[in-house]
């Protein structure tokens, strides 16, 4: 019984456990909000101080943790939170012009917002608005106690902070007079404004010389500033404005920076952007691959090649014998790093299954391998992506694209995170494109991180050099090219076909050894893309020494239904330097030889030019038409061409009707040779002049009798005939007669000497009569020329 009485006297004199309470804070749109975690019994009240406010509450002695309040709210609405000198009371110090609205909690706590006297906060409902316990009526009355309280659910509004969603539940609403409210908010209260919160003064001040600076630069031209266009004024509709303030507002997020005037971006952040890029489009609404199916640089491991293959095949089969699909895709990564396209491929066909990233390494191994295959890839037609796709887009386009379809900058970042290897293997071509879209100042900048990785193997590194000598002119790039062919390594083939494109560029022949070469390696490579663009130099070096038969013969062995397109242009080609051939005899016995072949490379329009204008000079008009009229749709040169094949011809009307609509000197001219042959000599002659074509223009003159004519352009012996022999009745001179028949005949005798001479004059200054160029039957059997 003692024990019992002693223990109950040492709970009786223990003290009463302190009350910790939470304070808690948020940033609004229009109002600061502080909540006091006060338990749910205890009585609270708020009253104005010369400072601010002042809260207190008869919780048994109440610890508030207020030591995080101001990290998430500014001290602008509250300057300071303090325990006040009474228990169980905090000051609040606010600004000038802070007004507050209060209510409690269902659960316990107090909700204090601090809002600017000027700008309020939306008007809530009546029953919440009268919730707040003032200093007016600090404890309820028994009867308002019993009473039940109202459960009211309140709207939350935007939230600023994630653990304030507790405090928008449920809370009771006494029923006070509304004279105890601290703030009776009118039923029409103004539009809610956002407050931007203010930052302290010494942020405004850097703020306020970091713009000066900026300003200083961009006067200096150190940056460049992106001004926003100023908007429209539209037009003023009374109506539309009035619906727009009664308008329901829309939330709008306002931070503190919000009115700082200017953004920045800087390198980082550019490069920052890559991380986005599979979210990119192309300008043809093409969505840009992620960088992470064209990282080829970070595929590579760092043991040697036949350890990491050997893991991967290892590791291909999983449960069941079943292939493992991510470590099928790895080991394809592998080969590609490696630079194995044909390996990868043929791993993908045989063991992946459908997969962006299977079609992805189907594209590489074609680019490495140089498939025909990678030109219809959606993935070549991403040269704008800002992403490491842009390289291997131009390695794979084909048409090359315009400059302005392609992101450079990420085309560089993409080459220089290659290995090595890569490097070499796709350095030469990658120049060769860049240089052919006329983007060489991005080809010279690969070239340093080329010759840093190219300290044993210079075979890319003397390449790129050759192609960079070519694209300046530099006369010594051929000995470059020819030590890259003589090192037999993996860019010969590719040099040799540079040094053939160069030598017929300039107009030179191929020599012997080079085009053997060529043949060889053809014959070694046949079947692959590099193997019929070599079958393509070797022909080409035999027609720019005049052997057009071994020249067409290696067309006939191209290979059936491949690159179609290329074995086209070199026909075309071979046909151009048959036209281009300065002896006729070899050229018409060529033509003939290869006359179906040579007809067909006529589908070209400047190989169908040319060989018409040959045919035609030379009269084998038939064969020149036949090139012409097989043109799918006629162009000028064409019409031009059939007009003076008409000629030719003795087919004056024909020869009109081709001229019809076209315009020029030479077409006038013509003009005027169709009028003469069907005798409008008066026509031939204006067009003869308008052409600027002034002695057959006269000549014209002389046929049509047009003396006057003659007497103004014509020449010197050409005008004292005239004058001779077509002298004015009315404005020639009377001669008094001869006295007598002796000086009769003198007088007749020096007329017609002087005529004789005039005569011999004018058929001095004629020259030659001119014959019309020979018809194809004048000339003789085409095939007889050929035999």
């Amino acid at each position: 019984m003692m024990l019992r009485a002693l223990v109950l006297l040492c709970l009786l004199a223990a003290p009463a456990q302190a009350a910790r309470i939470n304070v808690l804070s948020g940033e609004h749109e229009a109002l600061t909000r502080l909540v006091f975690m006060v338990p749910p019994n205890a009585q609270w009240e708020i009253e104005e101080t010369n400072r601010g406010f002042r809260l207190a509450t008869d919780a048994p002695d109440p610890q508030f943790q207020m030591q995080d309040v101001f990290r998430r709210i500014p001290r602008d609405r509250v300057l300071d939170l303090e325990t006040g000198v009474d228990p169980g009371t905090v000051l609040i110090r606010t600004a000038k012009g802070v007004r507050y609205s209060a209510f409690a909690l269902a659960g316990g706590g107090v909700v204090v917002d601090f809002y600017s006297d000027q700008i309020r906060p939306q008007p809530r409902p009546a029953a919440l608005e009268r919730s707040a316990r003032t200093a007016a009526s600090p404890v309820p009355s028994a009867a308002a106690s019993e009473a039940p309280t109202e459960r009211v659910t309140r709207q939350p509004v935007k939230i600023g902070e994630q653990h304030l969603d507790l405090y928008w539940a449920e809370r009771s609403a006494p029923d006070p007079s509304p004279a105890n409210d601290p703030i009776a908010p009118p039923q029409d209260a103004p539009l809610a404004l956002p407050e931007i919160a203010q930052t302290d003064s010494r942020v405004a001040a850097v703020q306020s010389n970091l713009i000066k600076q900026l300003g200083r630069a961009a006067s200096q031209g150190l940056i460049e500033l992106e001004l926003p266009e100023l908007p429209t004024r539209p037009d003023r509709d009374p109506g539309k404005e009035v619906q727009a303030l009664v308008a329901e507002p829309t939330e709008t997020s306002h931070l503190p920076r919000d009115h700082i005037a200017f953004k920045s971006e800087t390198s980082v952040d550019q490069a920052e952007h890559l991380r986005n890029a599979g979210s990119q489009t192309t300008k043809t609404g093409l969505r840009c691959a992620p960088d992470a199916l064209f990282a080829v640089g970070s595929w590579r491991g760092e043991s040697d090649v036949s350890t990491q293959i050997g893991d991967g095949r290892r590791a291909l089969l999983g449960e069941f014998d079943r292939p493992d699909q991510v470590q099928v895709l790895q080991l394809a990564r592998t080969f590609l790093a490696f630079g194995f396209g044909a390996e990868a491929r043929a791993l993908l066909r045989e063991l992946a299954t459908e997969d962006p990233a299977r079609d992805s390494l189907f594209y590489l191994s074609d680019i490495l391998d140089e498939r025909p295959e990678s030109r219809t890839a959606r993935f070549a037609q991403m040269t704008s992506c800002d992403g490491d796709v842009a390289l291997w887009a131009v390695l794979g386009a084909d048409p090359l694209p315009e400059k302005d379809q392609v992101n450079f900058a990420a085309v560089q970042r993409a080459y220089f995170a290659l290995s090595p290897e890569l490097r070499h293997t796709v350095g030469p071509d990658l120049v060769a494109r860049l240089i052919a879209m006329g983007a060489s100042d991005v080809a010279y900048a690969l070239r340093p991180a080329l010759s840093r990785v190219s300290q044993d193997d210079k075979a890319a590194l003397e390449m790129v050099d050759a192609q960079i000598e070519l694209d300046e002119g530099a006369p010594d790039a051929e000995p470059a090219l020819r030590s890259v062919v003589a090192e037999d390594g993996p860019h010969a083939a590719q040099a040799l076909l540079l040094l053939v494109d160069a030598r017929l560029a300039a107009g030179q022949p191929i020599d012997e050894a080079t085009m053997q070469n060529a043949r060889s390696l053809a014959f070694e490579l046949q079947g692959t893309p590099i193997g019929r663009r070599l079958l393509r130099a070797a022909a080409l070096g035999h027609a720019s020494i005049g052997a057009f038969d071994e020249g067409y013969g290696l067309l006939a062995d191209w290979p059936a239904d491949a690159e179609e397109d290329l074995r086209a242009q070199t026909l075309s080609e071979i046909t151009m330097l048959l036209g281009k051939l300065p002896e006729d005899d070899g050229f018409t016995r060529a033509f003939f030889a290869h006359r179906e072949a040579a007809i067909a490379a006529g589908a070209d329009p400047e190989v169908r030019a040319t060989l018409a204008e040959r045919l035609t000079a030379l009269g084998f008009a038939a064969s020149a038409k036949t090139l012409l009229t097989r043109a799918e749709a006629l162009n000028d040169t064409d019409r031009f061409l059939l007009a003076q094949v008409a000629l030719q011809e003795n087919d004056a009307a024909a020869a009109l009707t081709y001229l019809e609509g076209l315009e020029g000197a030479e077409v006038t001219a013509m003009r005027a040779s169709a009028m003469s042959r069907i005798g409008d000599h008066a026509a031939a002659l204006n067009y003869f002049a308008n052409a600027g074509e002034a002695e057959r223009a006269t000549r014209e003159a002389w046929r049509d009798g047009n003396w006057e004519y003659v007497k103004q352009h014509g020449s010197a012996p050409e005008k004292a005939f005239v004058a001779t022999f077509a002298a004015d009745a009315d404005t020639a001179e009377a001669a008094p007669p001869p006295a007598g028949p002796l000086e009769r005949a003198e007088s007749l005798i020096a007329a017609s000497r002087k005529e004789r001479e005039l005569l011999a004059d004018v058929l001095n200054a004629l020259g030659p009569t001119q014959v019309a160029a020979p018809s194809e039957g004048m000339v003789g059997n085409e095939i007889a020329a050929n035999q």
